[in-house]
């Protein structure tokens, strides 16, 4: 037979047989971790606008968990429209992640 107990319950039984719940501590995340290549300089300043074409693109990956695995989006944005120019998926994250989102943005233009 299973009893159900509220949590207050179950925390003053624990107490009271001297049960501890032990967690593992979890790393801290750090998106630094491995860097190899000194951090550039910030030549925008936050401002991500401009009012001539080719003049500002941006990239970045994100990293989503599927069922079959992990996956790598990366988009290029044009700032001169605000739009998303192109984008690509990978399983991988390395250069060709970024050559291939270059190349696509290129052949866009």
């Amino acid at each position: 037979m299973v009893k159900i107990l509220s949590e207050k319950v179950a925390h003053k039984l624990m107490f009271e047989e001297n049960l501890v719940v032990k967690f593992s501590k979890r790393q801290k995340y750090s998106s630094n971790s491995g860097e190899i290549t000194p951090t550039q300089p910030n030549f925008l300043n936050l401002n991500f606008t401009t009012k001539n074409p080719n003049e500002i693109w941006l990239t970045d990956s994100t990293e989503f968990r599927i069922t079959a695995g992990k996956v790598y989006l990366s988009p290029l944005v044009y700032c001169y429209g605000d739009a998303i120019n192109s984008w690509t998926i990978r399983t991988k994250q390395d250069t060709q992640l970024v050559n291939k989102i270059l190349d696509n943005g290129l052949a866009t233009l």
